[in-house]
């Protein structure tokens, strides 16, 4: 089957072995955006563009290579010559950003990283918040192109080629956390008891417990007095607030309507407040107290 140069079908990588000399690429062009998106599918072609810019500038050759295994800290690949495939491989240097060597099992810039392969890990940081990062967009074998050039310096004893990253790979940023959907079963004191959502918003099954916003929570305030206002909890949306000699009702609003809300929520681990609950309501409807 010929190959298609523009795209295919998705594979799988494998491990390879490398011998390695960890310190970081000196060529400007090796370095990882990190802060590129995914969503805007323009800015990897922007991207490219701007590489090939500085690549002629340079004075450097670009080759492009069909993606053939993907390694710690380099990537097989076979050259394209003239719009056929070589047989022969050859070792290409990731991005120093994207190799495993000089962080597995290292803390780096406050953060210490444990790889699980060679495109996932996780990070975790100075307050034991853990985050898992995958590469992306994903390495495609036999159907990714990887453009690549020979360096002065890759910061490998095992090739001088080195991926300029024309596909904009980078760890996905833990501060983009997946938001899910879940359809509210009952409201406790402090947290909500949903069921997950599926892509076309069918109730899963799957019964969840998620922490409610901090200031619609019964408990930091049931029976204390703050800022001169006590409160009194009537139920776990319903209060009695006093500042002598004012009384007032307060309720929550929009109120949580059990198997009608829509509660979208994240993975904080640790993060909550609430010993064994990972989930934070991100209260979109922005509820709030109210007199009632």
């Amino acid at each position: 089957m010929p190959l298609d140069i523009g795209g295919g079908s998705r594979g799988g990588g494998g491990p390879l072995s490398d011998s390695v000399d960890i310190s970081p690429p000196s060529p400007a062009i090796g370095r990882t955006l990190l802060d590129y998106n995914p969503v805007n599918a323009r800015l990897a072609l922007e991207t490219r563009l701007a590489q090939e810019r500085l690549l002629a500038a340079t004075g450097l050759t670009v080759k492009r290579y069909v993606l053939k295994l993907v390694g710690a800290d380099v990537i097989l690949a076979s050259e394209i010559f003239n719009g056929a495939v070589s047989s022969q491989q050859v070792v290409i240097a990731k991005p120093y950003d994207l190799r495993r060597t000089p962080f597995d099992g290292l803390t780096v810039g406050g953060y210490t990283y444990a790889y699980t392969s060679n495109t996932a890990r996780t990070r975790t940081d100075a307050d034991g918040l853990v985050a898992e990062q995958t590469i992306q967009e994903p390495y495609t074998i036999d159907s990714e192109i990887i453009w690549a050039v020979e360096a002065e310096s890759t910061g490998l004893d095992t090739t001088n080629l080195l991926d300029i990253n024309a596909n904009a790979k980078h760890w996905d940023s833990p501060g983009t956390a997946e938001i899910n959907r879940y359809r509210l079963v009952s409201q406790i004191a402090d947290t909500l008891s949903c069921t997950l959502l599926d892509d076309a918003g069918a109730d899963t099954g799957s019964v969840v417990f998620i922490a409610k916003p901090p200031l619609l929570r019964r408990t930091p305030f049931d029976n204390l007095t703050y800022n001169g206002i006590s409160y009194v909890y009537t139920g776990n949306a319903a209060r009695v607030a006093t500042k002598s000699p004012d009384i007032q009702n307060e309720i929550i609003i929009p109120p949580y309507i059990n198997g009608i809300s829509i509660i979208h929520a994240i993975n904080v681990t640790n993060k909550t407040g609430i010993p064994d609950v990972t989930l934070l309501d991100l209260n979109v409807d922005a509820r709030l107290w109210a007199r009632a």
